[in-house]
């Protein structure tokens, strides 16, 4: 006795929804942002990340890329921290907000 694989009731596997433009907008942006463009590029991911999870949200389903969105929020975040931190590396005014002599170390400089 063997199965019937030819049973009614399957159809076509379902497609996915097409992906958000401004979702894969975000990620690229956030990836270029990393090496080229760090502040411009950061703050279009972030721009563009939260623009197309609303867009998803609101689409009831029917635009995808909510992972791509939330990807690219995340770089241009990395991003602009990444670049936060290293002016702020050497700069007295970061010094301003630490407590005591953190950051003073003889014989670095």
């Amino acid at each position: 006795m063997g199965y019937n694989y030819n049973q009614g009731g399957m159809g076509m596997p379902p497609v996915a929804p097409p992906t958000s433009t401004n979702a894969i907008i975000s990620l690229v942006a956030g990836i270029v942002g990393l090496f080229f463009l760090p502040v411009i590029g950061g703050i279009v991911a972030i721009l563009t990340g939260n623009s197309a999870k609303k867009e998803i949200a609101n689409s009831g389903g029917t635009v995808g890329g909510e992972g791509l969105a939330k990807a690219g929020v995340i770089i241009g975040w990395v991003g602009l921290i990444l670049v936060v931190g290293y002016l702020c590396r050497d700069s007295d005014l970061c010094c301003a907000f630490l407590p005591g002599d953190y950051w003073y170390r003889p014989g670095l400089l």
